[in-house]
This record gives C-alpha cells, structure tokens and sequence, in this order.
C-alpha cells in the first residue's frame, strides 16, 4: 500500500493520470481458496471470488477520491483465455471460462467497482483473438468446424462488443498494426480490412467509448 501511495503521488506531482488495473481476475485468488480458475470467473458466490472482491474493495475505497485515477482496469486481457480450453474448458490444467462466462465477469465486477466508487469509469483489459467467435460456438454451441477457424469481421466484432457490454469503457489491445490500427483477416478466402476507427464504430453501437489500452 505504501508504495501504491507513493506512486500516485508521483502521479499527481506530474500530472499523469492512471488506468489502473485491479487484476482481481488473476488465478492467485483460485489458489488461495482452493478452488479453479474457472469458479473465480463463473461463480460469483465461490470463496475465490469473495477473496478477489475483498481486495477489490480495499483497493478502491482508498484510492477512489485520487483524482490521479483515470478508470479501473478489471483483468489484463482476460478475453483472450475464453474458449481456449476446447468442449473440456481446460488447458494447461487450469479450468478455462466460456465468452458469456468473461462477458458476465466483467459486468458484475463493474458493478461491483460501482457500488463503492460511481465516479470512475470501468473497462476491460481485454485483448482479443481473431477465432474468438468460432471458439465460442465450438464450446458453448456445439458447432462441428475448426474451432481456431478465423473470424468474419462480423463474427469478430460481436463476440468482442458482447465481453464489453457491461462496461463504461470499450478496451481492445493490439500490437505491429500501424498507427491506424489497420490489418486484415481472411475469412473464406475474402478479405477485410480492420481499423480503429471500425472498432470505435463497434463501440458507438453500444453507447461506449473506445479506448486502445495497448498498441
């Protein structure tokens, strides 16, 4: 706590304002309750979630009147384990969680930052892959195709809009795509050409801002 409190303070000497990543859906917590990764993203009644609320709270209380704080981060890119686990939601032994299951993550750990600070924002942390929508219908919906099968534009974009619609702030991550943004995915042999700007549409759709957390 006391370096957290001497940092901001650096921040507010400076004039730099944070996104602050809480990380309350780190396996840490899992771990301590003796429970999977898997309970603390699906249950909110597990022991692992309460312990990751528990510091969650602590952690906003104290610092939610800093003005140096821009918004609250809930998980550094946790979308990018939905789905990865295949029909058996396990890999590399630990208990992976669905779309829905890190889309609903999100929206009761907003609420959550909510009931004890209304006055910041909230965002994701999320990053995204490319298969996310094929991933999702292999595992939730029983879909017989190549579950790393490259996503429509469409596709792409709807199972991202819906792991960020509990949140104030839309948040992708991406990396070696120019200073636009810009790459294209090759569904079916057609192409797209992606951008901020299509993914600041998305957002607008959901009454959100977009926020590029990582470039």
């Amino acid at each position: 706590i006391q370096t957290v409190d001497r940092l901001l303070d650096l921040c507010d000497k400076y004039d730099i304002c944070l996104v602050a990543c809480l990380g309350v859906g780190d396996q840490k917590y899992a771990k301590a309750a003796g429970e999977t990764w898997g309970d603390l993203i699906a249950n909110k009644d597990s022991k692992a979630r309460k312990l990751a609320e528990d510091y969650t709270r602590t952690i906003v209380e104290r610092y939610k009147e800093r003005p140096t704080i821009a918004m609250w981060e809930i998980q550094n890119e946790l979308l990018l384990a939905a789905d990865i686990g295949g029909r058996e939601r396990v890999w590399n032994g630990r208990a992976i969680p669905t779309l829905t299951e890190v889309s609903r993550f999100h929206k009761e750990m907003s609420d959550f930052i909510k009931s004890i600070d209304p006055n910041h924002l909230t965002t994701t942390g999320d990053s995204y892959r490319t298969s996310l929508w094929h991933q999702n219908q292999f595992v939730e919906h029983g879909a017989e195709h190549d579950m790393w099968k490259t996503d429509s534009w469409e596709q792409l974009s709807s199972a991202v809009a819906k792991a960020q619609a509990g949140v104030d702030v839309f948040q992708i991550h991406d990396y070696d795509k120019g200073r636009e943004g810009k790459f294209t995915i090759e569904p079916d042999g057609s192409k797209r050409e992606v951008s901020f700007a299509a993914w600041k549409e998305v957002a607008a759709k959901q009454g959100q801002p977009l926020y590029i957390g990582e470039w």
